[in-house]
């Protein structure tokens, strides 16, 4: 049975989980033995009010958007690091960015009706919102071009582990501890992964589990 135990987000907010206010619902469950609850639009919870989810007998917890979010900040970290890697060759760069916004503005079909306010404020949702519309951009060909061209690019010249630090530092620690590579794609990946790790605790599931879920994970 698919809930909303309180929980969800907006543009800038995130509506915390609070175990008082949902165990009239919580208790509720356990009148019927066939059913178990779907917690709806669980997102950007913190790791210990998804613990506390579960055991308020929430099982599945749906996640929709929060793991594109964290694709476009590891696509715009690596950006960042093209930007200083490029510094020289400005017309070399991938303009992943800047391609993004043009497609989105060309069709605002997918994220007029959820972003409202003034043209500056709707061009800040439309790259940073916590409801992540440009997750339905990403498949179009330009920014499938734009995104190879940026792996492509920081493959070339290597991604230092300095600038990993400095734009993506958890995955900064992964590359040091030799958990993960410097290769581009795989700094994305494990930054979904990062979001992915929350909910495995969550669950419960150890760490071979949590290992054997992540590689499950592609970018597409």
């Amino acid at each position: 049975m698919v809930v909303q135990p309180g929980v969800g987000f907006s543009d800038d907010r995130v509506f915390d989980y609070n175990h008082n206010a949902a165990m009239k619902l919580s208790s509720e469950i356990n009148n019927y033995k066939n059913l178990v609850y779907e917690a709806h639009s669980t997102d950007y919870q913190t790791r210990q009010p998804l613990k506390q989810m579960v055991r308020d007998h929430f099982c599945i917890l749906k996640v929709g958007p929060w793991l594109t979010f964290a694709c476009r900040e590891a696509l715009f970290g690596l950006v960042e690091i093209e930007k200083e890697l490029f510094e020289d060759q400005p017309g070399q760069k991938s303009f992943l960015r800047e391609r993004l916004e043009k497609a989105m503005a060309a069709n605002p079909s997918y994220w007029q009706s959820h972003y409202s306010g003034t043209s500056s404020e709707e061009k800040f949702k439309r790259k940073f919102s916590y409801l992540d519309r440009s997750r339905y951009f990403w498949p179009d060909e330009s920014l499938r071009d734009a995104r190879q061209k940026l792996f492509s690019n920081l493959r070339k010249f290597g991604v230092p582990p300095a600038l990993i630090s400095q734009y993506m530092p958890n995955q900064y620690y992964q590359v040091r501890q030799g958990h993960i590579g410097c290769d581009p794609e795989e700094l994305v990946l494990s930054k979904i992964r990062d979001v992915l790790r929350i909910y495995s605790t969550a669950c419960g599931l150890g760490a071979r589990e949590g290992i054997n879920n992540q590689n499950n994970v592609a970018l597409n």
